[in-house]
């Protein structure tokens, strides 16, 4: 008798899984960051570090706790190691990027790290160059410099090193795809910010901020660890290099929150930028997939005893 196995068709639900957290992960980050913004002189860089560092200690806590998780013991503790040190050193870089770069082209250039993501997937993670991802995240970073509209008219080494530097935020994502193999979300997220709060560890001593400061700092230590969370659970659902381009939906985010909450309308140029940003998140998402299944006859010796293939 022959035997015949089927395996399942490759759909699409998983990947729009993926999507769909991490424009929820770009949501939250754009409150984050507007909280930061509003921040600037009642707090330190390194006090909003060491607090959102121990926000998402808590929250990982509380998924660890309501998962049914014992310990944070990593199973692979020297990748672990690697990750939170990429992620450390891309943090001190970009302070460093926005405390010596014009703030349009520090921003334009952070962009950059969707780039290197669909660059070093194929040799960290394993995914395959396709062009349309390329052309995807191309066409986000032409629209996110004519949104951000950065002038780079002081041409320096800093530049360059910013731009190298950058690098490692990709690096980070891949790394986080990586250990998604062995270690849930709630291990990578307890890691990562417990290498943050050493980090930021001299913020315990600088003066604490204002009164009227608290409710934005709430604001942070909600929506920055969430955020990172579901970039973390959405990487466990796509590609990385897919789920690059959508990371430039936060200045679209941004931006009609300029247009709602204060009135700030975008002009043509901005306007053009969401419309590239929106086609390479469409490129991406339509991305062409074998949706048939595949079919695998087995055949049988004599007597019923199936042949092993391969």
């Amino acid at each position: 008798m022959d035997t015949t196995v089927l395996t399942g068709s490759i759909t699409m639900s998983g990947e729009r899984i993926g999507i769909a957290l991490i424009l929820l992960q770009q949501g939250l980050f754009t409150i984050d960051s507007g909280a930061i913004h509003d921040l600037s002189g009642a707090a330190t860089l390194y006090q909003l570090g060491f607090l959102r560092s121990a926000a998402g200690i808590i929250l990982a806590l509380c998924l660890a706790a309501s998962g049914g998780q014992t310990s944070f013991r990593t199973h692979r503790p020297l990748l672990q190691a690697v990750r939170v040190s990429v992620s450390v050193a891309y943090s001190w870089v970009l302070i460093y990027s926005f405390s010596a770069m014009p703030f349009a082209d520090a921003t334009a250039i952070s962009y950059t790290s969707a780039i290197y993501v669909v660059l070093l997937a194929p040799l960290v993670v394993g995914e395959s160059i396709k062009s349309n991802r390329v052309l995807a995240v191309t066409l986000g970073l032409f629209g996110a410099a004519m949104v951000i509209k950065p002038e780079f008219t002081h041409g320096s080494m800093i530049y360059l090193l910013v731009l190298a530097g950058t690098c490692l935020n990709a690096l980070a994502m891949l790394l986080t795809k990586r250990l998604q193999q062995y270690d849930s979300a709630a291990t990578v997220m307890f890691y990562v910010n417990a290498a943050g709060l050493i980090a930021f560890l001299p913020g315990v001593v600088d003066p604490l901020p204002p009164m009227w400061a608290w409710p934005w700092i709430a604001a942070m230590c909600l929506s920055g660890p969430l955020g990172m969370f579901a970039g973390i659970v959405a990487l466990r659902h796509a590609d990385a290099s897919t789920l690059a381009p959508f990371t430039y939906i936060r200045l679209i985010f941004a931006i009609a929150g300029g247009t709602l909450l204060l009135g700030e309308l975008p002009g043509f140029l901005s306007i053009a930028g969401i419309i590239c940003i929106a086609a390479g998140c469409f490129t991406a998402e339509r991305e062409p997939r074998s949706v048939l299944p595949v079919q695998v006859r087995q055949v049988s010796r004599p007597g019923g005893q199936p042949i092993p293939l391969g």
